[in-house]
């Protein structure tokens, strides 16, 4: 029988600015549940499109199993401009927000996974090849190569040592992106770091994604297994990066949680 769990809103720290975050717990703290952590898309927040997250969440919570979505810096209602961070920082925050786990009553830190999507999966990908002890990792349409792809959806855009001083950002879609952040999409190596990292990992691909074309996931897939490293991938045949339509949302959240129930 399932545990009763409930949603904590939390204010975190992550380099001296307030991270928002929600945490989904087990009401009692008889038994420490595993946990997993969310890491949201380009843009996206803790709840992300369709409310998928929050969703994820919940339906983990069903398999006794807690999690903790935040925003980045600069994103959704954390502290700092959008602007302002960089690729490197949301890694950063996340490392933040894995060193927080151990303050969660009724949860056991040494029994943690992580998820991420879009651009949280090339950020998940950076911090396995950081944090070994994570159990597991489930990846949706994870982004592997940052900089080729951002430039490969809008090739109009300049490059940021391309700006004249005075200029510190590039207008994308309506978003104010920070030389900063162009610059950082050419210092990971998400492909190579999660090649490293030796636990068991779930790709999940739209088949029709032309946000993250499916080539992403199977660079990921080619390199873990090259290394020999535990790895499935389940194809999405009509979904699009939004993981449309309903019945493949509710397979996509059916298979992750199974996935982390299995391996936490």
């Amino acid at each position: 029988m399932s545990r009763k769990f409930i949603e904590k809103p939390l204010s975190l720290m992550s380099e001296g600015k307030h991270i928002a975050a929600t945490a989904h717990l087990p009401s009692d703290e008889k038994a420490a549940s595993p946990i997993v952590v969310f890491c949201h898309g380009f843009t996206g927040n803790r709840i992300e499109q369709r409310y998928i997250f929050v969703r994820t969440a919940r339906r983990l919570a069903m398999s006794d199993i807690a999690s903790l979505r935040f925003d980045y810096r600069g994103c959704g209602e954390s502290e700092g401009l959008f602007k302002e961070h960089t690729l490197l920082d949301y890694i950063k925050d996340t490392l933040n927000v894995i060193d927080y786990l151990p303050n969660l009553g009724g949860t056991d830190a040494g029994c943690a996974g992580i998820l991420g999507y879009s651009i949280g999966g090339c950020v998940a990908a950076e911090v396995l090849g950081r944090r070994r002890e994570l159990k597991t990792a489930v990846l949706w349409s994870p982004v592997a190569f940052p900089r080729q792809l951002f430039f490969e959806r809008r090739q109009d855009l300049p490059a940021s040592e391309a700006l004249p001083p005075e200029q510190d950002f590039i207008e994308y879609d309506g978003w104010a992106i920070g030389k900063g952040f162009i610059h950082s999409l050419s210092e990971v190596n998400p492909v190579e770091r999660l090649a490293g990292y030796a636990g068991p990992v779930l790709l999940c691909q739209g088949s029709q994604d032309t946000v993250v074309p499916p080539y992403h996931s199977e660079a990921y897939l080619t390199a873990r297994r090259q290394a020999e490293r535990i790895t499935e991938i389940s194809h999405f045949p009509e979904s699009n990066h939004g993981y449309k339509p309903l019945k493949e949302d509710e397979r996509l959240l059916d298979e992750t949680a199974s996935w982390f129930y299995k391996y936490l």
